[in-house]
């Protein structure tokens, strides 16, 4: 780096030891009267065997209120208010640290937090939901082994069949507790992938397919009903079918006129497309109203509990803005009456919101809120509205976390707006080095593309820590940094997301191009001094830029990325989905012209290339192995015009997305060492 070089000064505060010492926000909830708020808060990376996570509480008029309620010292999650507004059930592992994750219950007023049921037991709880009257929490659990299971597990008859037979743990059943006595309610398909209450709590509403493996999950699904009361029938009813599974309890809302609100694919029979909202009629469930999806999309609903009242949360190019709807129960039609909030630029995580009315008439909303443009990172936001003829404003903080983050410099972050080589509209986001805070800073800046993951993401203004996002780490060192919503991805309609469908490498790549291309063009980055890098579907897309242009990029990081859609398809657990986005799987044609997938995957494009690349990849990632990363390596040390420029790192026990904090810290210092390297 020379003296001239505009990174040499820079008093960076954002390190890697920084990010891999934070905590996260999330999983956030409102009281039963909307004037208190829990949230969670763990370690962003575990330095230890076992995970830790504490619940916290706030009072939503009250800013900075926000007080940690449990220790830290257990798991404590996926805590609920119980309906009487008294005390919170949450599952844990304080009975043995690392443990299954056992139901508890603790008074908001303090002391010891009570197990409800089976903290002996050998299986956790994956999930629970209380009724809405309190009697009951329904929870679903592996069955316990028998003594036959035991003996096979410690004499290590242990083989796996992937291929729909019984499995040791793998049949699940939905439990409900009464009083500290659980009772089981089966069905002849064993696999739920989520369930609701009704609203009269005398009926749970599930998800169900036939095996528990992701795998599996893009095969027809069941929606059903089940009695909960004792002396009532535990046959379940079928309410209706969907292509494929609708998603997890954030995506149904269910009505006491037995109307279904629910999360599909604008098409709901594709993988790649955007999400709308489908308002099914209780008479007819094949009869239902679709809302968004055409030029936005729908990320998540929320059942108000009130008047037939859904929100939504919508995600709108750079925006995300939450909609109330009006369901009419008898004809399944449904109407947005207001919008109830809108991000400008800053950023709400998705599904890091809540919202209820309360008997008094207003509206109350609370989020995990974040903003690079004002440099503000998350922390728990609350606002009131008092009529529908406004949005929210989020104007009370209520806690003070990752301080950190905001005492380090600015690093000026803007929208960016350019047309595609076709006369698409496209936008992304760019951040600035510190003290690089105009539009045209006075000589072009050495840069790095970094690539969001997906493809079905996107780019936004959150400032939140990462291992595998680099957009601030990069800035805060000296680089300018792009970041393009590429063809493929979220927040744009059906078509813009349709464009993942057996189009890797095309209009995906062309996008992210146009807008490297346009920086340079408008004399923000340096044409000599450009690296790319990315996570997962951002991996595959730096593969794909390193290998396509040869040595338009000095250096490039490929984070768990795909280079062969082929093979990926027959090793990732979504098999269905890889072959989506590849075009085809090695068994749909022995004819290798018509592999759609080899048309798109870099590895058979890494013949002269002159880019130096840095792969980083687990070793345990089951959604695209480690063998991606490895066949990428050998291909450039086999074919790349300086074979030296490749370096590989695989990371023991990681999965997709790291869990352990030196290994967190590992990957930021080696991106940053490697672009300083050849940047």
């Amino acid at each position: 780096m020379s003296l001239a070089d505009p990174r040499s000064d820079l008093d960076s505060g954002f390190t890697p030891r920084k990010v891999a010492d934070s905590e996260q926000l999330f999983d956030i909830k409102l009281s039963p009267d909307a004037t208190q708020v829990l949230y969670h808060v763990k370690p962003l990376y575990k330095s230890n065997e076992h995970e830790t996570c504490a619940i916290w509480l706030a009072d939503v008029s009250t800013a900075g209120s926000a007080r940690q309620f449990t220790s830290g010292l257990f798991n404590d999650t996926a805590a609920q208010f119980h309906p009487d507004g008294r005390r919170l059930v949450f599952l844990s592992d304080r009975h043995k640290s690392g443990g299954p994750a056992q139901l508890y219950s603790i008074g908001l007023l303090g002391g010891e937090a009570s197990p409800l049921f089976g903290k002996e037991n050998k299986k956790g709880v994956s999930s629970f939901e209380i009724s809405p009257d309190g009697r009951y929490v329904a929870f679903a659990s592996a069955d316990e082994p028998t003594p036959d299971d035991e003996r096979r597990e410690k004499e290590k008859d242990d083989c796996k069949s992937l291929w729909r037979q019984a499995r040791l743990g793998a049949s699940q059943a939905i439990y409900f507790c009464d009083r500290g006595r659980a009772h089981a309610r089966r069905c002849k398909r064993e696999t739920r992938f989520f369930f609701i209450w009704t609203p009269d709590s005398k009926e749970i509403v599930f998800a169900t397919s036939s095996q528990p493996e992701l795998e599996f999950s893009e095969e027809e699904t069941e929606l059903q009903r089940i009695a909960i009361a004792p002396g009532n029938s535990s046959t379940p009813h079928l309410i209706g079918t969907y292509p494929r599974s609708p998603g997890g309890k954030s995506s149904i809302a269910y009505t006491s006129e037995g109307t279904v609100v629910d999360l599909q694919s604008f098409e709901p029979a594709r993988l790649s497309d955007s999400k709308s909202v489908f308002i099914h009629a209780a008479h007819d469930f094949s009869s239902s109203t679709r809302l968004y999806g055409k030029v936005d999309d729908a990320a998540r609903i929320l059942d108000m509990k009130r008047d037939g009242l859904v929100a939504v949360e919508v995600a709108d190019g750079l925006r995300t803005r939450i909609d109330v709807l009006s369901i009419d129960y008898k004809d399944g039609k449904g109407k947005i009456m207001f919008k109830l909030y809108e991000t400008t630029d800053d950023a709400i995580g998705y599904g890091l919101w809540d919202a209820r009315w309360r008997a008094d008439g207003t509206f109350v909303l609370v989020a995990i809120r974040s903003s690079s443009a004002r440099h503000e990172p998350p922390d728990v936001w609350a606002g009131t509205i008092r009529d529908e003829l406004t949005v929210v404003n989020l104007e009370t903080k209520l806690s003070s976390h990752l301080q950190w983050m905001k005492d380090v410099p600015v690093m000026h972050t803007e929208a960016f707006h350019w047309d595609a080589a076709d006369g698409t509209k496209l936008d992304g986001v760019v951040v600035f080095p510190p003290r690089a805070i105009e539009s045209k800073p006075p000589s072009p800046l050495p840069t790095v593309m970094i690539v969001h993951g997906g493809p079905y993401s996107r780019e936004t203004f959150e400032y939140v820590p990462a291992y595998a996002s680099w957009r601030f780490l990069l800035a805060s060192h000296g680089y300018l940094v792009v970041s393009p919503n590429y063809r493929g991805g979220q927040g744009y309609g059906s078509d813009f997301a349709r464009a993942a469908h057996g189009g890797m490498g095309t209009l995906d790549w062309s996008d992210c191009e146009s807008m490297l291309n346009e920086a340079v063009a408008r004399g923000l980055a340096d044409p000599g001094r450009l690296g790319i890098g990315g996570w997962s579907q951002g991996g595959f897309m730096t593969a794909w830029g390193v290998a396509t242009t040869k040595n338009r990029f000095k250096a490039g990081v490929m984070g768990a990325g795909v280079c062969d859609w082929g093979q990926l398809a027959a090793e990732s657990d979504l098999p269905e989905f890889e072959t989506d986005l590849g075009g085809s799987a090695p068994w749909d044609t022995p004819v290798s012209s018509e592999r759609v997938d080899m048309r798109g995957s870099p590895i058979g494009h890494v013949a002269n290339v002159e880019t130096a690349v840095l792969i980083l990849h687990g070793e345990k990632d089951q959604r695209v192995p480690a063998t991606q990363g490895i066949s990428f390596f050998r291909g450039l040390r086999r074919r790349a015009k300086y074979p030296e420029r490749a370096q590989l790192v695989i990371y023991p026990r990681e999965p997709h997305g790291f869990t352990e904090k030196k290994h967190a810290e590992d990957v930021m210092k080696r991106v940053i060492e490697h672009f300083d390297h050849w940047l």
